[in-house]
């Protein structure tokens, strides 16, 4: 099958965004290297997450030159197998990535704010919170099917459950994780001793992560 105008304009997107993601890591650890310094734990978080976002990639590549973006009832049945495969590999690659980009934006608060110790204490139990939902959901993605290989391998006595509950639950967490780590470090730039515009200023780079 042809690749769908759909799945091109997927693969724009991922080669625009992986490029950029990956010129601002290497620049990232280059300032490590020039500033003869170590990496931190939050550093190896990150370089985690950008690993997973690129094995994700990779995948969807995958499944574009197989039909991603095409109409279901236009793809042959080999086709229709890797498009299952890919949403199970891009559950778990998507789940790896996002944890491990929240660790690490918490573990880079706890450098931040040594001194403040009711930022630090937050700062443990989101990253617990964190942490709990990549234990309930590894295994939900895993087991969407029963056994595993049901999509493209039926087999008497398999089934899958729906996706809808799950995706609502996780986008829902996803969410208010987000949003909660994003402002999580607002109070303590209040109590900096400095100008109002600069707090203003800095309340508004943490802030933008909202977006």
């Amino acid at each position: 099958m042809a690749v769908s105008p759909n799945g091109v304009q997927l693969s724009i997107w991922m080669a625009v965004f992986t490029f950029l993601t990956s010129v601002v890591i290497a620049l990232r650890i280059w300032a490590i290297h020039l500033t003869r310094k170590s990496l931190q734990l939050h550093d190896y978080f990150v370089i985690a997450a950008h690993t997973s976002a690129c094995a994700m990639v990779g995948l969807n590549y995958w499944a574009v030159a197989n039909g991603l973006g095409g109409h279901t009832a236009t793809l042959s049945k080999e086709e229709l197998d890797i498009q299952f495969k890919m949403i199970l590999g891009v559950s778990m690659t998507w789940l790896v990535g996002t944890v491990c980009c929240k660790l690490s934006i918490l573990s880079l608060y706890t450098s931040l704010f040594r001194t403040f110790r009711p930022i630090r204490i937050l700062v443990w139990v989101v990253s617990s919170l964190v942490v709990g939902y990549f234990i309930t959901f590894l295994p939900l993605f895993l087991t969407q099917c029963h056994p595993v290989s049901y999509q493209w391998h039926p087999v008497p006595g398999g089934g899958c459950r729906s996706l809808s509950i799950q995706e609502i639950a996780s986008i829902t967490l996803n969410i208010f994780l987000d949003s909660t780590i994003a402002l999580l470090p607002i109070p303590a730039i209040w109590k900096l001793r400095m100008s109002l515009r600069n707090k203003l200023t800095i309340a508004v780079m943490f802030g933008m992560g909202l977006m």
